[in-house]
């Protein structure tokens, strides 16, 4: 038997995809989100989905539902959901956002209470348990006995959640990948056409959008790592293996040739991908997380596309 292998993933591929209308990137994003929620709701053990109420998660789910119902699935067959929610805290109270989702689609959910309040000073009990991160408490362990107990014996070993949701798809508009793509491409005029506009849209001089795209390419293709950019407490020894990972990241070197926006977008995904490990480990249970928006066909048509309309192309997707 012969052993092959084949990159997973290319840095700064210079793939583009470009369409006549807006219209078509909508149907192209639907069908690959389409793809990538299928993909890791298949049969199998019971599936639980994280359901804020917010735009990411809620996409997952009704997309889910969509793809359930289209092959006769009745309402008790539809993903089962966990939401978390602080009434203490009006502001990130989120009991109001899910509950319409859940009358909607005619299911409700597991709902937990948590709340900073109900944080203490006190170690947790090794006895339990050790957690391999900073920041448990003795309401740690707790809070994790709630949840285990909420699920009870449903069986489940995978949780969706929406992770990525906010940075593939530009949560925050910015005009900064477009204004770079039309400098790195010299097409001028254009350029001080849509940083004017820019800035009438966020009220701002448009030296700052200016200035911010020129930084912004800088920044791009000739990053700078110094021990400046680590925080001051963290001990030399691991401040000198830290700059010795970076400088062999594969992100390093970047293609000239790749587009601004192209390539913002691959080192987004990127950091955020290498960052999901190391969401907070459990002690009492080990889950399965999937990311649909971190799929890979659905990342490469976020990076590779390009807009006839550009300064609606980080914003509307």
């Amino acid at each position: 038997h012969a052993i092959t292998k084949c990159a997973h993933w290319k840095w700064g591929a210079g793939t583009q995809i470009r369409y006549r209308s807006d219209t078509e990137y909508e149907e192209h994003f639907l069908a690959l989100f389409h793809q990538a929620v299928k993909r890791r709701t298949g049969p199998g053990a019971p599936i639980l989905a994280e359901l804020s109420g917010g735009m990411d998660s809620t996409s997952i789910v009704c997309m889910s539902d969509h793809i359930r119902q289209s092959q006769g699935a009745g309402s008790s067959d539809l993903l089962d959901t966990i939401s978390y929610y602080d009434s203490s805290e009006p502001g990130w109270n989120e009991k109001p956002y899910f509950s319409i989702t859940e009358t909607r689609r005619g299911k409700a959910g597991i709902h937990l209470q948590t709340s900073m309040l109900s944080r203490t000073f006190e170690p947790c009990d090794l006895s339990q348990g050790c957690y391999l991160l900073p920041g448990a408490d003795s309401v740690t362990i707790e809070q994790e006995q709630t949840l285990v107990k909420a699920i009870g014996e449903r069986g489940y070993r995978v949780i969706l959640a929406g992770n990525g949701g906010d940075e593939v798809l530009g949560g925050v508009p910015t005009p900064m990948p477009e204004l770079a793509d039309l400098l790195h491409s010299f097409q001028l005029l254009r350029f001080f056409r849509q940083a004017m506009e820019w800035s009438i849209y966020q009220r701002a001089p448009i030296a700052h959008n200016i200035l911010g795209a020129f930084g912004f390419l800088r920044n791009l293709y000739r990053p700078q790592l110094s021990g400046g950019e680590f925080p001051s407490w963290i001990d030399e020894r691991l401040r000198q293996i830290a700059m010795q990972i970076a400088q062999r990241s594969t992100l390093r070197r970047t293609p000239l040739s790749g587009r601004p926006s192209q390539l913002s977008g691959e080192r987004v995904s990127f950091s955020t991908i290498e960052a999901l490990p190391h969401r907070s480990p459990g002690v009492l249970t080990r889950f399965e997380y999937r990311y649909p928006y971190l799929d890979r066909d659905l990342l490469r048509f976020l990076t590779d596309r390009k807009s006839t309309r550009l300064n609606s192309s980080h914003a509307n997707i």
